[in-house]
């Protein structure tokens, strides 16, 4: 058990040698170190699906009742860009990256059902409504044979039941003009039924 106290440096505590703060103190202290694309990331990955350091409310009370310092306008920007329930930092580049070329934003792992109900899968981002699916895919999805199995008949279940699927890697992140025009086509070509 983590015991968490308080003093002039925010929420510590002892883990072995080193002292350190907790998450939403950190996420505070950093917004005046990172940019705001970085510190939503960081922001995230703290709130993640599976086992987060912390939640999107209690960041979100640290800040508000934080006296004025260095970066509190930063990070209350960036509150209202993060997004609990992501997976990785490269799903939240790509989530930032097709917001920012002025799309509408993604659903971050929203499950995905079929017209009858019964569930498809989880995409990491998607457009439910569209039936528009958006997966990021690392190197475990390469590496690991089951992972790899395991997307393929995700992947399938998904367009056999009418949803495109776009797929994503380091490469899009690096440079996402391509995904980003065929994202943008879906989703002109969906909106348009």
């Amino acid at each position: 058990m983590v015991t968490w106290v308080a003093n002039s440096y925010g929420t510590v505590t002892q883990v072995h040698d080193l002292r350190v703060t907790a998450p939403p103190t950190t996420f505070l202290h950093l917004a005046r170190l990172l940019s705001m694309e970085e510190l939503v990331m960081v922001g995230d990955a703290m709130t993640r699906r599976q086992d987060p350091p912390t939640t999107l409310e209690l960041i979100t009370a640290h800040v508000s009742r934080s006296p004025r310092c260095v970066g509190l306008r930063a990070a209350r920007e960036a509150l209202l860009h993060i997004r609990p329930a992501t997976d990785s930092v490269p799903e939240t580049q790509l989530r930032r990256l097709i917001l920012n070329a002025g799309l509408p934003e993604p659903l971050v792992n929203h499950p995905a059902h079929a017209t009858d109900g019964q569930y498809l899968a989880r995409p990491d981002l998607s457009y439910p409504e569209l039936k528009i699916a958006i997966e990021y895919l690392g190197d475990v999805h390469r590496t690991d044979p089951r992972t790899w199995r395991i997307d393929i008949e995700r992947h399938q279940r998904l367009r056999d039941a009418g949803w495109i699927v776009l797929e994503a890697s380091a490469d899009t992140v690096a440079d996402p003009g391509t995904f980003i025009h065929r994202l943008r086509r879906a989703v002109a070509a969906r909106s348009l039924h």
